[in-house]
């Protein structure tokens, strides 16, 4: 039997038991489709993952803190010559000081506690820009606030004058483009409450004129509990209110 004789044979058997062939070929084109269906799923997955880690300002960004002891002589104070020496360090793009503040603020509408980063708006300028949903970064001497996309869904309450701010409505659907509020630093109860535990000689301040000046869009990230107010309005209170501010 020469070798044409054996592919006649071959021939032969496959159409004999057709059903069988059939499922047989079948079984190998689902597995080979299969097989290169997941490599490729993996694949495309693991790109994606990459990129949109990639996107996330995280990978690039170091916070440091200040190191509190209790030995007199320690070293390692957050100052303006920490900030010279970290801009000095070769690959820094920027360096942002920031400091935690936290607000009351309040209008005829709305009311709420906010806890944000006071930073020197000129330098996030070009870190934040392109992720606000609506507004402008602009330093401004007035209070004007920057909100990520969750403060502003979740943060905010329906001002009833007369009830204890728990016991208010949450807001929902807010509106706060140039929405103009009076602006308190420190918490609710410190401007609300008796027994808010000042001593009675520090003159409670009265608030401030500002507005929320932007909104982030919602990003997955730490931006969406962000806020933010320029940290010189922030210098300036204390230094107007030293008293208030000490306490």
């Amino acid at each position: 039997m020469n070798f044409f004789d054996l592919i006649a044979t071959c021939f032969t058997n496959l159409y004999q038991r057709k059903v069988r062939t059939l499922l047989t070929v079948l079984g190998v084109i689902i597995g080979t489709m299969s097989i290169v269906l997941m490599i490729a799923l993996g694949e495309g997955s693991s790109r994606t993952f990459i990129e949109e880690v990639s996107k996330s300002s995280d990978l690039t960004k170091i916070e440091v803190y200040q190191s509190y002891s209790s030995d007199p002589n320690a070293s390692g104070k957050l100052n303006d010559d920490s900030v010279k020496t970290f801009e000095s360090m070769e690959n820094v793009r920027a360096v942002i000081p920031s400091a935690q503040v936290s607000l009351y603020i309040e209008n005829a509408k709305y009311i709420a506690e906010l806890y944000v980063k006071a930073v020197p708006l000129d330098k996030i300028k070009d870190f934040y820009s392109d992720k606000l949903e609506w507004g402008n970064i602009i330093k401004s001497n007035e209070p004007n606030i920057y909100l990520g996309k969750s403060m502003t869904e979740w943060g905010f309450f329906i001002n009833q004058p007369g009830k204890e701010l728990w016991s208010m409505p949450q807001a929902t659907d807010v509106k706060l483009e140039n929405e103009k509020f009076t602006v308190h630093f420190g918490n609710y109860y410190l401007y609300n409450s008796e027994e808010n535990g000042l001593d009675p000689s520090v003159i409670i301040p009265k608030g401030k004129d500002g507005i929320i000046a932007g909104q982030f869009e919602e990003t997955g990230g730490e931006l969406d509990y962000s806020g933010f107010i320029d940290m010189s309005v922030v210098e300036r209170f204390v230094r107007e209110n030293k008293a208030f501010a000490q306490a």
